[in-house]
């Protein structure tokens, strides 16, 4: 009897250990931990093929997901590998619009000129997270490039930053 209490207890602490440090995935997306921002050329489906892409080139890449009962917002997250402390994951917050959603007149053929806004968050600032957010945007940008592969310059990284 006292076994299975025990047991029991230990499994209870067990599964109340995770390493979040008090730092929950919602407390990274205030402005103390936004980093940058840029908007891709790409929808959300190109950007999970690049993603795919990435992956099947360098053997990891960040992870996309829809927001909950949303179409136009999702979230990339990427983690060290071994890593559970969310202190040292990168999030970016995507909102996929039109170009003529947010103002101007557009000919019918360029109303397809479709956009992924992306606002990223990291509760670690420097250089090495500035490494690591833009290997996040290469992985999309240039998915067959592995970190620390040179990268030709073509003139099709169409990205543009709103703050470094």
């Amino acid at each position: 009897m006292k076994n299975g209490v025990a047991l029991l207890a230990l499994l209870t602490l067990a599964g109340c250990a995770n390493n979040t440090n008090g730092i929950r995935a919602a407390d990274l997306r205030s402005d103390a931990y936004f980093r940058t921002e840029r908007v891709l050329p790409m929808t959300f489906p190109q950007i999970q093929m690049a993603l795919f892409k990435h992956e099947a080139a360098c053997g990891s890449a960040p992870k996309f997901a829809l927001e909950p009962g949303q179409t136009a917002l999702a979230r990339l997250s990427d983690e060290p590998l071994g890593s559970t402390d969310r202190r040292e994951i990168i999030v970016a917050d995507l909102m996929h619009f039109r170009s003529s959603d947010v103002g101007g007149w557009m000919a019918p053929d360029e109303d397809r000129n479709y956009r992924t806004r992306a606002k990223v968050y990291s509760y670690y600032a420097g250089s090495e997270i500035d490494t690591r957010i833009e290997q996040l945007f290469r992985a999309i940008t240039h998915p067959q490039a592995c970190p620390g592969d040179p990268i030709e310059p073509d003139g099709s990284d169409e990205s543009t930053s709103a703050q470094d």
